[in-house]
C-alpha cells in the first residue's frame, strides 16, 4: 500500500476511540485560537504504533459498527447520515449510519496558495476532488475532499437545500468566492490559480461533512468531507 495522504491527528483520535470496540461514533475536536482553529486530538496508541496498521484497524471498526459504507452519499440515504434509526431494516440502518465513506476513485489535487489574510489559507490549502461527468439529477456528482480539516467534527452529516459549491465556501468555510466552481470546480480552480496536480486512481477513506443538489450541474449531489486516508495499493 502506498499511502499518500493521512490526517494523523484525527487518526490517532479516533483510533484511541474505537480501539475499545465501542459503537460510539467517533469525534475529534478543535479549540479556536487567535489564529483560527487549533487542531487538537486524544493521542491514544503508542508511539511506534504502525500508521497503516492503525488506519486498517479503525476502517474494520468502522465497518463492524455499521458507520461505513462504499458508496458515495445519494439522494435517499443522505438524509440521515450519522442517526441511526430504529423503525428501518438492520441492513438500511447501516446505510444511513455511514457518515464515514470509502471509495476507488479518480482524484486531482488543488492546491490554493497560501493566504497571510485568511486563518484558513495562512499555509495554503490542498483539495481532493473527483467528478462524475454527466451524472442525472439527485445522482452523486462532485466530491470535495478538504486536507487537513481544521474544525471540530459534527455529529451528523448536513443535508442542505438550496446550497451550492459557490455558498459553501463562503458562509461554511469563510474561503475566498471562485467563480464557476459549482459548474466545473477543477476548471474553476485553476483559473482563480490554484495548482492542479494529475488524476490519481485511489482509495480515499472520508468523513462526509455536508451533501447538497449543485444547481450548476442540473443538481446532481456534491459530497464535502474530509479524507482521513488516501493510498494507492
Amino acid at each position: 500500500m502506498e499511502l499518500l495522504y493521512v490526517d494523523e491527528p484525527r487518526l490517532r483520535s479516533y483510533y484511541s476511540q474505537l480501539k475499545v470496540k465501542s459503537r460510539r461514533l467517533p469525534t475529534f475536536s478543535t479549540a479556536v485560537g487567535l489564529t483560527g482553529p487549533q487542531i487538537g486530538a486524544s493521542w491514544g496508541p503508542q508511539p511506534d504504533q504502525d500508521v497503516l496498521s492503525m488506519l486498517n484497524q479503525i476502517r474494520i471498526q468502522l465497518q463492524r459498527s455499521g458507520m461505513f459504507a462504499r458508496s458515495r452519499p445519494s439522494e435517499q440515504d443522505r438524509w440521515d447520515l450519522g442517526r441511526p434509526r430504529d423503525d428501518l431494516p438492520t441492513a438500511t440502518q447501516g446505510d444511513l449510519w455511514a457518515i464515514f465513506r470509502e471509495e476507488l476513485v479518480e482524484l486531482r489535487t488543488a492546491f490554493i496558495k497560501p493566504n497571510p489574510d485568511s486563518a484558513f489559507l495562512k499555509d495554503g490549502l490542498t483539495l481532493w476532488i473527483a467528478t462524475a461527468d454527466g451524472a442525472p439529477r439527485g445522482e452523486p456528482d462532485v466530491l470535495l475532499l478538504i486536507q487537513q480539516f481544521p474544525f471540530a467534527d459534527k455529529p451528523f452529516a448536513a443535508a442542505a437545500s438550496g446550497y451550492s459549491m459557490l455558498s459553501m465556501e463562503a458562509e461554511a468555510f469563510g474561503l475566498p468566492a471562485v467563480s464557476g466552481i459549482g459548474a466545473n470546480p477543477v476548471k474553476a480552480l485553476a483559473t482563480f490559480g490554484a495548482l492542479i496536480g494529475p488524476p490519481k486512481v485511489c482509495t480515499v477513506l472520508y468523513r462526509v461533512r455536508a451533501t447538497f443538489a449543485e444547481p450548476s450541474r442540473e443538481f446532481s449531489l456534491t459530497t464535502v468531507g474530509y479524507p482521513l486516508g488516501i493510498w494507492r495499493s
